[in-house]
């Protein structure tokens, strides 16, 4: 067993002391310390709730607007997500198997979407996932002066070969030298979280700053601003007056081929001459919604070698086609993440 060491974790307010385990040598027992420190989702939590403010900034890294999110947890079947700045407010609400959403102004960016997912890196969902569905491999990989320990998730499909993605494909993530607590988490597809101080809070732990990268590009910065328990049957929670339960976009990474194989018609991208010139190549990383007919409802630039390779391969990808995707047998709207490369030696 590994032998227990005590951490200094900044606290709310104040620094206390948190018992956390050696970092294990193997991969899968990394998963099994870490798990418990991130099941944000626990049956033994008492119902909290978390408020942040946020940065968002434009593909040159500069700041634009400014929100806040907030989010409170009942229970598996009880929560609440809710998107504030100017000029837009958006509340969720999942309460007994039931959707229920209210929206005024714009819509959220692909950054805010995905703040929840930031906060709570899927640690405990990996450790129980049958072994035989994903391979760990732990790597170190160069952070500043130092090289951190870094398990990538590859996934296997039974009865067919793996296939061999770049590593950026792959959810990765990088844990502190000494514990079991992730100092970097990348979902895969370029993009980047990495966490600022830690809070510890009933039973997990909880990073009171973060700051999310796609390629290079920064594309948010999450500031904690309160962390608390709550009784669970306050109004924050209460299902909104007037407002019928609803359905969703189904977000494409949490269900397994739901894109592969289902591309109908897709725009090779122009590659730009200036580029060519200048011999620049690299990626272009994109986020798009398939509708319920198939077409591109919506794409978004995450990040790009330059102005001129985003705006080619978002001119391409607008124009992409997909089989549409059935739920329960009916079209949904699926959101996905799109990658789009150009290569002077193709």
């Amino acid at each position: 067993m590994a032998a227990s060491t005590t951490l200094a974790v900044a606290a709310l307010g104040q620094t206390a002391a948190v018992t956390l385990p050696d970092l294990p040598k193997e991969p899968a027992a990394i998963f099994a310390a870490a798990a418990p420190l991130y099941d944000f989702k626990a049956l033994a939590l008492k119902p909290w709730h978390i408020h942040v403010s946020y940065q968002l900034y434009d593909l040159d890294s500069q700041p634009t607007v400014q929100g806040s999110f907030d989010y409170w947890w009942a229970g598996a079947k009880r929560w609440r997500t809710t998107w504030k700045r100017e000029g837009m407010e958006e509340s969720d609400w999942w309460l007994d198997g039931k959707h229920y959403r209210t929206s005024s102004g714009g819509s959220r960016s692909y950054f805010e979407r995905n703040i929840l997912s930031a906060l709570e890196p899927e640690l405990a969902k990996v450790a129980a996932e049958d072994p035989a569905k994903h391979r760990l491999e732990l790597e170190r990989e160069q952070f500043g002066k130092e090289k951190l320990p870094c398990v990538r998730v590859i996934a296997k499909e039974p009865g067919k070969p793996e296939v061999q993605h770049e590593p950026w494909f792959y959810p990765t993530y990088c844990f502190d030298p000494k514990h079991p607590f992730v100092t970097t988490y990348s979902p895969g597809m370029g993009e980047t979280v990495t966490y600022g101080r830690l809070v510890q809070f009933q039973q997990f732990l909880v990073a009171k700053s973060l700051t999310v990268y796609s390629g290079m590009r920064k594309g948010l910065t999450v500031t904690m601003e309160t962390l608390e328990v709550t009784k669970g049957d306050d109004e924050a929670l209460a299902a909104p007056a007037g407002v019928t339960a609803e359905g969703g976009a189904v977000d494409a990474s949490k269900i397994p081929d739901v894109i592969v194989g289902s591309l109908v018609k897709k725009t090779q991208p122009i590659y730009p001459q200036a580029d060519k010139s200048a011999r620049r190549q690299g990626m272009v990383f994109l986020v798009a919604t398939i509708g319920k007919d198939g077409s591109i409802q919506d794409v978004e630039v995450l990040s790009g070698p330059s102005k001129t390779m985003e705006d080619a391969a978002l001119a391409a990808v607008s124009q992409w086609t997909y089989k549409p995707y059935l739920l329960d047998g009916q079209p949904t709207e699926v959101e996905t993440t799109v990658n789009v490369t150009f290569s002077l030696g193709r």
